[in-house]
């Protein structure tokens, strides 16, 4: 190697217990079904024990989580607190991807941008909780094949 080429660090992307694996498929599977706050309860649990490439996504996936919930309590205001938190977490998700050249295995295709939507609809003065709420209708959750990335 001559002294201008540089090696290019190379990270092994960690490995998930099985254990987290399953949590999170079952943290998916109550997304997928409406049941934010289940899936929040689920992803909860162990978000801190995750690898640091993992932990970002699966913040922004519980705030979504967190998001919805307080919607449907008609709570406006922490919802949008919330809404920009997940985008903070997403955008870290996406550096942190970029950092290890790996992608997270929970995916929330899609969701980055309703919480954007979210965000805009609030700001404007949209007060209809059940209107915002439609942001969740066709969001799904789902893992990445980690054989794959």
């Amino acid at each position: 190697m001559s002294p201008r080429q540089t090696k290019t660090a190379s990270f092994d992307r960690p490995a998930l217990a099985p254990e987290q694996i399953e949590n999170l498929r079952r943290g998916a599977e109550h997304f997928n079904a409406g049941r934010f706050f289940e899936a929040h309860e689920d992803w909860e649990i162990r978000w801190r024990h995750l690898p640091p490439v993992e932990r970002p996504q699966v913040q922004a996936a519980i705030l979504v989580c967190g998001v919805f919930v307080l919607l449907e309590k008609r709570r406006l205001d922490p919802a949008m607190r919330l809404a920009k938190l997940a985008v903070e977490r997403f955008a870290e998700a996406a550096a942190q991807s970029a950092l290890h050249d790996s992608k997270a295995t929970l995916r929330l295709p899609d969701a980055e941008d309703r919480m954007l939507r979210v965000l805009a609809r609030i700001r404007l003065g949209e007060s209809d909780a059940d209107r915002l709420r439609s942001e969740a209708i066709g969001l799904r959750a789902n893992l990445a094949d980690r054989g794959k990335d």
